[in-house]
């Protein structure tokens, strides 16, 4: 169970829990900063995936529902001992949203709350071209233009894209190939925060995430790009604060 959540901060058995689920290609590490905001609140619980950081030598998971099932395999004790809510970053929201579904299904009413950032609702169909695929600098610039930020030193080193490729490869399998499927809705809010200067999200596919949940519904367009988190961390911390469930 232990490699596949990352805790930072102080754990307090009193406080809810925040399951922070990360980016395409992402790890762990994105939410560090939010963490150290958001500790008076929560146990902070990253979920760290298969093929990187420390679990480079996991193969990386391609198809949603078998990395769902194998996430909540692992960590079904930790989601389930007291009340949690669910933070997904971009395709990190995919996997929570049907981690939430399958925990709803099993367990009935988990999570509490639901963050989504930078990701439209799962009945959205991109248009776009599949990146999956392609070689991978191609691959790459393809990141680049669709979400507009890729690391130099990515595009840089043939050795780092060996390392991270996997991974990558396995993420954008999972949700270029996910096909959604309705089902019964969330019991939980749904609160969306969104850039108004990312060009891989529509308006009206980020309002459908209303049709996700019979609870409330917020969505929050800030100035920033995909990646908003980074520069944001503050205001993300306070949706968060206003979503923590009252501990028990």
């Amino acid at each position: 169970m232990a490699k596949w959540i990352e805790k930072f901060e102080t754990t307090d058995s009193r406080k809810p829990r925040l399951f922070c689920f990360p980016f395409a290609g992402g790890n762990s590490t994105a939410f560090r900063p939010l963490a150290k905001l958001a500790a008076s609140e929560y146990e902070i619980c990253a979920v760290e995936l298969p093929g990187r950081l420390g679990r480079l030598e996991d193969r990386p998971i391609g198809e949603i529902h078998e990395l769902v099932g194998a996430i909540y395999s692992a960590i079904k004790s930790e989601l389930i001992a007291r009340p949690t809510v669910f933070l997904g970053y971009s395709f990190g929201s995919l996997i929570a949203f049907e981690l939430a579904r399958l925990l709803k299904k099993n367990h009935g009413n988990c999570p509490k709350g639901f963050v989504v950032l930078s990701r439209e609702a799962p009945e959205s169909k991109s248009s776009q071209q599949p990146l999956h695929k392609l070689p991978m600098r191609e691959f790459l610039l393809g990141l680049e233009k669709r979400y507009g930020f890729v690391q130099k030193m990515l595009l840089e080193s043939e050795e780092l894209q060996k390392m991270v490729e996997p991974a990558m490869r396995a993420d954008f399998s999972v949700f270029e190939n996910y096909n959604y499927a309705p089902g019964e809705v969330l019991n939980c809010p749904i609160t969306v925060i969104a850039g108004t200067d990312d060009k891989s999200v529509q308006l009206t596919n980020l309002e459908n995430w209303r049709n996700e949940t019979s609870a409330s519904f917020e969505l929050k367009r800030i100035t920033a790009g995909h990646f908003l988190l980074a520069g944001n961390e503050r205001l993300v911390a306070e949706v968060l604060k206003a979503a923590a469930p009252k501990t028990v």
